[in-house]
């Protein structure tokens, strides 16, 4: 009786390793069809790098500030990567419609169209659907306090002079801040 015991628990060692193989065996081989359909789509790969690229060369004192391109973005198509752009500030203020400038000179680094690809190249973009700008750090702060007012919109207009980025409406900063 003992050697059926012995018998039968080797059976079973035998089935649970290999019930282990055939699992991990399994799991291998969905992960290995996997690879290389994610790394085989070059497209992907490339606006990847580009993108990384893109923001890894974002100078010192430079931060990325992102503005998802809305239907009220009037001239969001006329904007293109390595233009420079003014930020307007579309809001109610005591019960005051204002649309007035705000920020000055505003880099546009790069542009994702609705496909999802990240670019400089203003050639790749069909429909743009996020603008990434290189604001400088002082002023990263602030858009983002404005972005969370409910009462304010942001558009961005083209500004072919360039030149250095600055606040050129204190009310409207005043108005953002003052809850900071």
């Amino acid at each position: 009786m003992g050697m059926k015991n012995k018998s039968l628990s080797n059976t079973i060692s035998l089935g649970v390793m290999f019930a282990i193989v055939l699992f991990l065996g399994i799991i291998l081989f969905v992960f290995s069809r996997q690879t290389p359909q994610v790394s085989s789509n070059t497209a992907l790969n490339a606006s990847y790098q580009e993108s990384r690229e893109l923001f890894e060369s974002v100078p010192d004192n430079y931060t990325i500030y992102s503005f998802k391109v809305s239907d009220n973005m009037q001239y969001a198509s006329l904007i293109k990567p390595d233009y420079f752009v003014d930020l307007y500030i579309n809001a109610m203020v005591n019960e005051t419609e204002v649309n007035e400038r705000f920020i000055t000179n505003v880099y546009v680094l790069a542009i994702r169209d609705k496909s999802g690809i990240t670019t400089k190249d203003a050639s790749k973009i069909s429909e743009p659907s996020v603008i990434f700008l290189q604001v400088p750090d002082k002023y990263y702060e602030i858009l983002v306090y404005a972005n969370y007012k409910s009462n304010l919109s942001f558009d961005l207009k083209a500004n072919p002079s360039g030149g250095a980025s600055e606040i050129v409406n204190q009310e409207l900063y005043d108005y953002i801040m003052q809850d900071n």
